[in-house]
């Protein structure tokens, strides 16, 4: 589990991430119910489950003890941010349009290995806003077929490009932090 949640994360972050997650993937799913219409069952639940997935994978991102964990083990953040394929997965499973799709998926890659190349210097959470504002912005800007695939992306850019490339407490090389 080190490579979801880190080495120490406390049992409120963790039920925070669960509680919450599980809140905004509803709302979402409440909020947009045409993204499943005329999709298998199959389809759509895989699709929440990765919704979820990404939601509370930003906030795990987020905490003292991921952070961390990443900022020392710049090889396993390499490979982390290379399987980061929510976003394309759920547009192949709801038929959706896969250009914009993609386009999340490469400015979120490429500006997350960007970020992450970028671990212990000072320019770090600069450049990792300037990515972001500028994905944000350009992610709006893209064809979407459906607002739900949309705020899916967006979702999506947050969590690579930056709540899990950026070493948010300066871990690096200083050992992984326990606890949040």
């Amino acid at each position: 589990m080190h490579d979801l949640l880190g080495t120490g994360p406390t049992r409120g972050t963790l039920l925070a991430m669960l509680v919450c997650g599980a809140l905004c993937t509803a709302a979402l799913g409440v909020r947009f119910p045409e993204f499943g219409e005329g999709r298998p069952v199959w389809g759509s639940v895989i699709s929440m489950l990765l919704v979820w997935d990404i939601v509370t994978g930003c906030m795990a991102n987020f905490t003292r003890s991921t952070s961390g964990y990443y900022a020392n083990h710049p090889r396993k953040r390499i490979i982390f941010l290379a399987v980061h394929l929510h976003i394309v997965l759920i547009a192949v499973l709801l038929h959706a349009d896969l250009g914009p799709a993609l386009c999340v998926w490469v400015m979120s890659i490429l500006g997350g290995a960007v970020v992450s190349g970028l671990t212990g210097r000072p320019s770090q959470h600069f450049a990792a806003g300037v990515l972001l504002t500028l994905g944000l912005g350009f992610v709006t800007l893209l064809p979407f077929d459906s607002p739900f695939m949309m705020t899916v992306g967006l979702l999506f850019l947050l969590k690579v490009l930056y709540s899990f490339a950026v070493d948010h407490y300066g871990h690096a090389g200083r050992g992984a932090g326990e606890g949040e």
